[in-house]
């Protein structure tokens, strides 16, 4: 049969010979309260480490007591903070979910800029959230969105009855495009 090493099993074994009573109580404290660990937050940059044992562990494991290793004081963050853009384009409706988000990252103490069209600046600015404008007229977005379909079979259809709308549907993404890049590099 097939047995998989943990701690848990082979603590019997290391006592007397490795560990003293003691040590070995404090390490099966330690490795039940890290199983049950879960990380409280997390995020793509968001590193954390254990606390080795202190002797407030130990003294407790001699009492016969089990002390809460793994709280969150135990876990050291190191969590940046971030300057992050978000780029929305569309109408009122698209840009409010992402002002949530942004007003919930900043909570967090990141910078957080939204960056839209000059329609929806107040919006933006009345929910304290840094504003940079992008290229675009939402409403000729939208409108052909819909007269599209808002798929590529729409559009192939609108191209073959009018070419031109194709040219300036062309040009206004182009002008969106180039205004991203000072929405994530430049000041407003």
């Amino acid at each position: 049969s097939t047995s998989t090493f943990t701690m848990e099993n082979a603590l019997p074994l290391l006592k007397g010979d490795f560990l003293s009573e003691e040590a070995a109580k404090v390490l099966t404290s330690t490795q039940r309260n890290i199983s049950k660990m879960a990380l409280i937050e997390a995020g793509s940059n968001c590193n954390f480490s254990y606390t080795t044992p202190t002797l407030a562990h130990t003294a407790a494991a001699e009492e016969g007591r089990n002390h809460q290793c793994a709280s969150y004081d135990d876990l050291d963050f190191i969590s940046p903070k971030l300057n992050i853009c978000i780029l929305v384009m569309g109408t009122h409706g698209d840009v409010l979910p992402f002002c949530n988000l942004a007003k919930r990252l900043q909570a967090s103490g990141h910078r957080v800029r939204i960056a839209t069209h000059e329609s929806h600046r107040q919006t933006v600015d009345s929910r304290s959230i840094e504003f940079y404008p992008l290229a675009g007229d939402p409403k000729k977005l939208s409108q052909w969105t819909v007269q599209s379909g808002g798929n590529l079979q729409g559009e192939l259809r609108a191209g073959v009855k009018d070419p031109s709308i194709l040219k300036k549907k062309d040009q206004m993404l182009r002008e969106i495009f180039k205004s991203c890049w000072g929405a994530v590099s430049g000041v407003d």
